[in-house]
């Protein structure tokens, strides 16, 4: 019987291990043509919840008798929406895996290097929307200014044009947002682990 593993677990013994992000993948019986990524890996093991999937490093690919792992997990069901979504799934208890050392390596604190970059991204958000009020109040001005039939075209178009910019504007201000609310979340949940910082 094959040993079973989560992607948890193989990023784990990846990280340990500092082994290269390189893996063999065998779907119902068919193994890719080159290694994957653990990501890509990851996407198709959620994409197709209905196949068996077998697991190889790409290190352990030489041996004789390589010792293929059975991919087990939860696989989350496809969205319902074509909306993108800045939420990271909740893990149950059971998904939850522990090394089985008594080594736990600790989530990494958030630093003042990474506080200092979060600070610098609402600052330039709230720059972004000081300056779109203003775009506001200008398009306001110069409408009031244009009253011709001439004008009034030249005046419709550049309203549009505004319109189209804040909303363009608008919408780059949700989703960066969203990915900083998620990037805050993740941080102060000690899910990720700062490079560089």
């Amino acid at each position: 019987m094959k040993e079973t593993v989560s992607i948890g677990t193989l990023r784990f013994q990846m990280t340990s291990q500092e082994l290269r992000d390189s893996w063999w993948l065998n779907c119902d019986g068919v193994t890719v043509k080159q290694p994957m990524m653990l990501n890509a890996l990851e996407r198709q093991f959620q994409e197709n919840p209905g196949a068996q999937y077998l697991v190889l490093h790409a290190d352990e690919a030489s041996n004789p008798n390589p010792d293929w792992k059975k991919l087990e997990g939860r696989r989350r069901p496809p969205p319902s929406n074509s909306r993108p979504s800045f939420k990271m799934p909740k893990p149950s208890a059971a998904e939850v895996e522990l090394p089985e050392s008594d080594e736990l390596v600790a989530p990494s604190p958030l630093t003042p290097k990474v506080m200092a970059r979060l600070d610098t991204i609402e600052a330039s958000q709230r720059e972004t929307l000081a300056a779109l009020r203003e775009l506001c109040f200008a398009v306001k001005e110069i409408g009031a200014h244009l009253s011709t039939s001439n004008g009034m075209q030249e005046r419709e178009r550049y309203v549009n044009e505004a319109e189209d910019r804040l909303v363009a504007e608008t919408h780059r201000l949700e989703v960066e947002r969203a990915e900083l609310e998620q990037m805050r979340a993740e941080l102060t949940r000690g899910k990720f682990t700062v490079v560089g910082a």
